[in-house]
């Protein structure tokens, strides 16, 4: 970006920050220059660009002075890599989620949901433009590696970049005891878990599971918890008939769908063995609150309530308005609950 656009986007992140309130007074011509290294040529083209765009009005022998009302951008960008809102139901959830949430708050999202952080990308660019016409005010971004440094998204002053997925921290242990608590609750001992996610996610929780295991009543042998790859859901199906297949005194009585994709895959398995549920045996499967994969099958649903989800990146973007670059934020624990305990 050139000098006027750096340094416009500068005095428009004082302004966002609350450094300039609105009906207050910007530095005088010579201040600035010497705050922004730049002569006074360049202090004048960019009190011009903010006066035609209403966030200053200049008094003649006065000064330069923020509007009472400045036009600060009243979206967000919410950023997703190729392919990833196909087939995952937290996103989803998450898009139908924010228009609500969004309204709440008086913000919105501009999705963009092929981005790639180079600038053959057409969501790329689009964004790019969107900030030099300060249409943005902060960049959320999902299921993306974090971007380099050298990524120019980083580098507009007053745009806060936040990995909304490190904005909050899932307790699995809490998930795991709660699961497992509701089965043995219901005397069902040996219990099943299939799992689907990153490799890091599955390997804790697999620990959770088994350190669970050695502190209770559960009989579930070690290969019964059941990692299952994204490209291989349509194969849960076999894996449940299998298992369900064994002699009853040998198969489980209790099964934990711990990823929402493999719930329709799953529960096919149940209804084509011919097991009884919840008699011979029980279930408990992962959702999304408030959007949950609905079954004729009888169960006991658990999961993260994606309005908690939003309204904490919301807040996070909010709070970091007129703040430039990586904002990395305390994670905020999410509770799992059942239906019945959401508020």
């Amino acid at each position: 970006m050139n000098k006027i656009e750096r340094v416009s986007m500068e005095i428009c992140a004082g302004i966002a920050s609350g450094k300039f309130p609105p009906g207050g007074k910007l530095p005088t011509f010579d201040e600035m220059e010497r705050i922004h290294n730049v002569s006074y040529i360049t202090i004048n083209a960019c009190i011009k660009k903010l006066n035609n765009t209403g966030f200053v009005i200049s008094r003649e022998r006065s000064g330069v002075f923020v509007t009472e009302k400045p036009p600060l951008p009243d979206s967000f960008a919410l950023l997703f890599p190729k392919n990833a809102l196909a087939g995952n139901l937290f996103l989803q959830t998450l898009l139908k989620t924010i228009e609500g949430e969004s309204e709440k708050k008086k913000f919105n999202f501009d999705i963009f949901p092929d981005f790639e952080p180079h600038i053959d990308n057409p969501d790329y660019k689009r964004l790019i433009s969107d900030l030099f016409k300060m249409r943005i005010g902060g960049i959320a971004y999902f299921t993306m590696d974090p971007l380099p440094d050298e990524c120019e998204l980083l580098h507009f002053p007053g745009i806060p970049v936040m990995n909304a997925s490190r904005c909050i921290k899932s307790d699995y242990k809490a998930y795991v005891d709660k699961s497992c608590d509701y089965l043995l609750s219901r005397k069902k001992r040996r219990i099943a878990v299939l799992f689907q996610g990153k490799s890091t996610t599955i390997d804790k929780m697999i620990g959770n599971f088994i350190e669970k295991k050695g502190n209770s009543e559960m009989e579930s042998p070690d290969h019964w918890f059941i990692p299952i790859g994204k490209d291989a859901r349509e194969g849960t199906e076999n894996i449940v008939r299998f298992m369900l297949d064994c002699p009853k005194g040998k198969r489980p009585n209790g099964l934990i769908i711990t990823d929402d994709n493999l719930v329709d895959h799953a529960l096919k398995g149940v209804f084509l063995s011919r097991v009884q549920v919840p008699e011979d045996l029980e279930i408990v499967t992962h959702c999304n609150w408030p959007n949950p994969v609905t079954s004729v099958i009888p169960v006991k649903r658990i999961g993260y309530d994606v309005r908690k989800v939003v309204s904490i990146i919301i807040d996070r973007l909010l709070n970091s308005r007129g703040k430039g670059g990586n904002q990395n934020p305390e994670p905020i624990p999410l509770v799992p609950l059942f239906e019945e305990e959401l508020q």
